[in-house]
């Protein structure tokens, strides 16, 4: 069986804060050789949300589920140890910034890339497209920009 763990609905795990403001988690049901995909967000609150999504693969890493993949759409910084020491077996991701980064993980990674399906959004919704300007938000990200109009 599957079950997916969105961090931001209710789910499988119970996560708390105590007045003292430790965090605090459980699981809500059994996971026993279960596989437990954890979807997380890292926009907003980037901070407790990456605390978060360490405390659920730890708590169904000690709840024996037999395998917890991750799925991190915006990745915030470069904590792939962190993640691989708590418990995760799989990496999905989308958009890192280099193809490298990959290699610093200890487990296996899917780098999923956002461009075809908004390539596609853009021409279907958007009747001027080809006579749009492309941007990009840093400079790392101009060789993908710049490929754009190809």
């Amino acid at each position: 069986r599957v079950t997916v763990i969105l961090t931001f609905s209710p789910c499988p795990v119970s996560l708390k804060r105590t007045v003292s403001r430790k965090n605090m988690g459980s699981p809500r049901q059994a996971m026993r050789g279960e596989h437990m995909y954890i979807m997380q967000s890292s926009c907003r609150a980037i901070n407790n949300n990456l605390i978060s999504l360490l405390f659920m693969i730890r708590i169904c890493k000690s709840a024996w589920a037999l395998y917890i993949p991750t799925v991190i759409l915006c990745f915030p910084y470069l904590v792939t140890n962190m993640l691989s020491a708590c418990g995760t077996d799989h990496i999905i991701t989308m958009n890192l910034h280099a193809s490298q980064i990959q290699g610093f993980f200890d487990v296996c990674v899917n780098n999923l890339y956002a461009e075809p399906v908004v390539l596609k959004w853009i021409k279907e919704n958007i009747n001027e497209w080809k006579s749009c300007i492309t941007v990009c938000p840093d400079a790392d990200r101009a060789q993908r920009v710049t490929s754009i109009p190809d």
